[in-house]
Order: C-alpha cells, then structure tokens, then sequence
C-alpha cells in the first residue's frame, strides 16, 4: 500500500508520495510512483496500489509513452488521459503475457464460485446441484455488476468463443472431480466474459493511475485518476474515480489523497471517517434502545413509524450539524490558506500530509506499508513539472551521464 497526496490551487500542483512497496510479506523502501508524464509539457502521472501493469514495470511503460509522445501536446489534462488510456490498447502488452494474466483471473474468479458453492448451506442440504449453482451465480453477476454499456451480448459470446480453449483448461483445473454439461462450462466461460466486461476489480492486479497538469489551452491546473485493470486485446478494464478541475471561480483549490487515506481526512476533517461512521452506527443504536424503552413504557407497537421516523430525523440533524461546524472550522479556512500557498510551501504541505501517514504506521501495530524517502514535486504552467524532493537508487556523483542526458 502507500500514500500518495495531490494539491491544487489556481497556480499549481503539488504531488507527494512515499516510496513504501510491499512484496509478499516485505516492504521495501525504494518505489517510483510520480513520474513527468512529458519532459516537454506541464504535465505528470502518479501510481499507486499496483507497480506493474499486466506484469510491465509502470515506470518503462510511462517512459516508453514519454518518448512517443515526443513534442506533441494537447490542449486539455482530458486529452492527455485519452492518449495514455489509447496506448495502454494498442499492443504494448504481448499476447503471450495478456493470455497468462487472463488465466490468473478466470482461475481467482472461478475459485472463488467454487469455495461459495462448497460452503453454501443449499448445497450441504443437497438442495441445489453444481449445474443449479453455476446458472444462478451467472443471472447472478449479470443482475448485480454493471456490464460496461458499450458491450453487447453479442460481444460476451463471441469472447467465449474465441477463448473456449484456454478457458476451459481453467475450468478443468478448479471444478477436477465434478461433472461439468457442456452448459456448464459455456456458463462459466459466460461468467468470466461478463466479469471482463464490468468496472470490478476484486479478482485481478489493478492500479490506480493519477494525471494531472496543464493542457495547451488551460490556465488552471486539472486532474483526474482512474482504476486500470486487465487488457486482454483492444479491452481494457478501465474505471473513472474522481476529477478535479480549478475554474477560479467555484473551485479554487482542492486536496486529493489516494490509496491510505485516513489520515488525510483526519487532518482535513478533524474527524477520522472510520470513528466518524462508528459514531453514527452507536448513535442509531442508542437511539433505537431508547425508542424500545418509550415502547415499552407506553406500550406501543414495534412496527410504529413515528419513532422510527423521529430516530432518523434526530441522527440526520445531528451529522448535518457536524458536517457544518467541519465546513466552518476546518474545510473553509483550509482552502482559503492553500489558494494563496506558493508552489514551494504547496509542495511542504503536500509532503507533510503523507509523512503524517507514514507516523501513525510507525507507532501503530499495522504492517509500515507507508514510509521511505517522499518525493515531492510541482507542476506549473510555465516551468513544467520541478522537483522538490527526489530519490534516486544509484549515486550520483558517479552517474555524470544521467544527468547530462
């Protein structure tokens, strides 16, 4: 995991981000995760959550980007985006690699439909037989995951089709020891297909891609960061998270934290979200315990709407009366300070957000996921993107070469 933090004003960016990456159960200090997505335009990338993309360090694939994207610019931070989100399509990822991580994918899915069968409670009765299984959990997924709309049925079958083969080799692996129908098994390869085609994420790598600068015809800075996941062809798994665009008039300023995200909101909010929601839950109770107390007291049916109304009511007024006082006393003044913050104290603030995450790991029990050297740096739409803080992992001083290129 990391800890990653952008800020922007009407001036600039500020990226920071740890250097924590964790290997099976080790955490090694030494992650690139921001990177100028140009050498010639105002314009970076920041990763986090996963370092490789279909198995391809992220870094080559940025850099290998960077030199085809050469002099050329765009007028809009949307722009660029669409580029990169093209490139990432065209071919970069060998087939041989895109058949391999497909195959990791459909074994965690259908693994995971077996493990739910084997434990469900139906089939344990012998209520409901493996063919019963696969056929609700497909109507299943297809009710629950949002298919992507530009995808047709059509397109669904024609994936089974092409990939019959490899799928059910997969297949043959996880169900070993059931009597699978032909049907069967078009269900599954269906249920791999549809999964492909939807904005989850839960049985593959995926990273979180961040990009942010200036385009050609912007005076403000703008950012926007997306979820990317498997390709497999010219279909990539691709979800749009959040955007921020400074106008200079309704949106002066904005702080986005990405992956570990709770100590910036504590800061930010002066109210941890994870202690925020326990409240709320432990106040919905109090509340109904003493609803069940009037109840009692007064004899009155549990299946009243009065009070189970008023208990809402009386919970709603109470967070709207939070939310205002964090608005007033912390939000408020906050972007008041960071619309007027000059690039270099922009970049402070920005590494000081992520140190604090990288404290509470050090003196906490939890695994130190966030830590490491912090590089910062600052985008602008006159000198591109400068460093504040940098770490290399080779020295300098014997590397003149590097430099000089």
């Amino acid at each position: 995991m990391t800890a990653e933090i952008a800020i922007l004003n009407r001036s600039a960016v500020a990226l920071a981000a740890d250097s924590a990456v964790t290997v099976g159960e080790k955490v090694y200090n030494s992650a690139i995760k921001i990177l100028p997505l140009s050498h010639k335009q105002p314009i970076g990338i920041m990763i986090y959550n996963t370092s490789t993309f279909m198995g391809i360090p992220w870094e080559t694939i940025i850099k290998t980007y960077r030199k085809q994207l050469a002099d050329m610019c765009f007028d809009y931070v949307q722009d660029y985006c669409e580029d990169f989100i093209s490139y990432l399509r065209s071919g970069i990822v060998p087939v041989a690699l895109q058949k391999n991580r497909l195959s990791f994918t459909a074994l965690n899915l259908l693994q995971d439909i077996l493990n739910n069968y084997e434990n469900n409670e139906t089939k344990m009765a012998n209520e409901e037989t493996i063919s019963d299984y696969i056929t609700n959990s497909l109507n299943h997924l297809i009710d629950n995951w949002e298919i992507s709309p530009y995808c047709s049925s059509d397109e669904l079958q024609l994936f089974c089709v092409e990939n019959e083969d490899q799928l059910n080799e997969t297949i043959n692996i996880i169900f070993n020891g059931y009597q699978l129908t032909e049907d069967d098994r078009l269900n599954l390869r269906m249920i791999v297909s549809v999964y492909l085609y939807t904005d989850n994420f839960s049985y593959e790598e995926y990273t979180g891609v961040v990009i942010t600068g200036f385009g050609n015809e912007e005076i403000f800075p703008a950012l926007y960061s997306y979820t990317v996941g498997l390709v497999f062809g010219d279909r990539l798994k691709i979800q749009n998270n959040k955007s921020v665009n400074i106008d200079g008039i309704t949106t002066n300023s904005s702080v986005v934290p990405f992956a570990q995200q709770d100590v910036v909101y504590r800061y930010l909010l002066g109210f941890a979200p994870d202690l925020q929601q326990f409240s709320r839950n432990h106040l919905v109770d109090l509340l109904e315990h003493y609803n069940q107390l009037i109840r009692d007291r007064y004899n009155i049916e549990n299946d009243d709407n009065f009070l189970f109304e008023l208990k809402n009511r009386a919970v709603d007024a109470f967070y709207e009366g939070i939310s205002e006082y964090q608005k007033e006393s912390y939000i408020n003044p906050m972007h008041e300070i960071i619309m007027n913050l000059p690039h270099n104290e922009l970049g402070n603030f920005a590494e000081t957000l992520v140190n604090l995450s990288s404290f509470k790991k050090k003196v906490s029990k939890e695994q130190e996921t966030v830590g490491g050297p912090i590089d910062v740096a600052v985008i602008t739409k006159g000198d591109g993107l400068i460093w504040l803080k940098r770490k290399h992992y080779f020295e300098k001083s014997i590397n003149h070469q590097y430099f000089k290129r």
